[in-house]
């Protein structure tokens, strides 16, 4: 994995959004911290913390636009990115601070968005994400409470023949699952495995996550049977660099480190040739993590987990990789 190309092509898209032409501050932002995670990697510490204070600046730059404009509605994302350049550059109180007003402008968003029928998923996101940041500051009290709004939303709209709502199990998993609630998030993914699914992709992540689930419940036999049914019937040639990246995943679990690393280095490679370049950023760090486990270099997995951990905190795959990183540190 070469994350000096990465940090150089995340730089570049970073002048390119904070351009005259363009303006678009939290694209800016981001992008300048993802390249300032990737030159941290590379132990770059000079050019880490100066793209980490230039993506500060555009992000409170964005904000302040916001704030002018009367732009409400994605203020808890930046403010959630804000905290963690503040964590990355030491300063916990700020990260605290921010962490904090991320929660506050989720719920906000989802208590306005709950009264409208046609808005449920966009509300449970909202509570969703309010929720994982009381949890990442220690309130658990109130990162249940909203967990259970989400939930309660589901549960009240997402099952009442509203056609319009198409709510992923696997949040819904990943919300009983972080409110310390295993075997009902095991019980969910199960039955879902139960359905008929059209996406491979889907079908393999739900048993990635299962697996995982499983082995933090120190169940082995179980981990092992759902990293090993994980596995897409078709040519390897034929997967998507998504697809790959999990079966890399897997065979690591299955103590497959050749696999996994050819898996992961074809999987670097399709993705470099797209254009969604949040997804490439996601895929080729997933990636990363599989090289770097697989050569047991841990620190460099712990600095892309870190990175991870700001972009993808919403992400229910998140905790899969957590769980997949903790197991194979601790073996080393």
């Amino acid at each position: 994995m070469n994350f000096l190309e990465m940090g150089k092509f995340y730089e570049k898209l970073g002048k390119k959004s904070a351009s005259l032409l363009k303006k678009d501050y939290k694209n800016a932002g981001y992008w300048y911290s993802s390249a300032a995670d990737c030159y941290k990697v590379e132990g770059d510490e000079e050019k880490f913390r100066r793209l980490k204070d230039l993506a500060l600046k555009c992000f409170l730059s964005y904000l302040e636009e916001s704030r002018k404009n009367n732009i409400v509605t994605d203020t808890g994302q930046v403010y959630l990115w804000i905290s963690y350049i503040y964590r990355s550059l030491g300063n916990l109180n700020e990260f605290h601070n921010f962490v904090i007003e991320a929660a506050k402008a989720f719920t906000l968003t989802a208590r306005n968005l709950a009264k409208n029928d046609k808005a449920a998923l966009p509300a449970i996101i909202s509570y969703y994400n309010s929720a994982n940041c009381y949890r990442l500051v220690g309130d658990k009290s109130t990162a249940k409470k909203n967990y259970k709004n989400a939930l309660n939303i589901y549960h009240r709209r997402g099952r009442g023949g509203d056609k319009g709502i198409e709510f992923s199990p696997v949040l819904l998993a990943t919300c009983h699952y972080r409110m310390d609630e295993p075997e009902s998030a095991i019980e969910i993914l199960e039955r879902e495995l139960k359905k008929e699914h059209s996406s491979p992709l889907v079908f393999s992540n739900i048993h990635l996550i299962l697996g995982c689930y499983y082995l933090e419940n120190r169940d082995k036999k179980n981990a092992k049977k759902h990293f090993q049914e994980a596995k897409i019937p078709f040519d390897i040639e034929k997967l998507s660099a998504a697809e790959l990246v999990t079966q890399a995943l897997c065979q690591l679990m299955l103590n497959n480190p050749e696999n996994a690393i050819g898996l992961a280095e074809l999987s670097v490679k399709i993705s470099s040739k797209t254009r969604k370049y949040n997804l490439r950023q996601l895929i080729q760090e997933i990636a990363g993590i599989v090289l770097y486990l697989a050569g047991g270099q841990d620190l460099i997995v712990e600095k892309i987990m870190e990175s991870l951990a700001w972009q993808h905190l919403d992400l229910p795959l998140y905790d899969a990789l957590n769980i997949i990183t903790k197991n194979r540190i601790s073996k080393h």
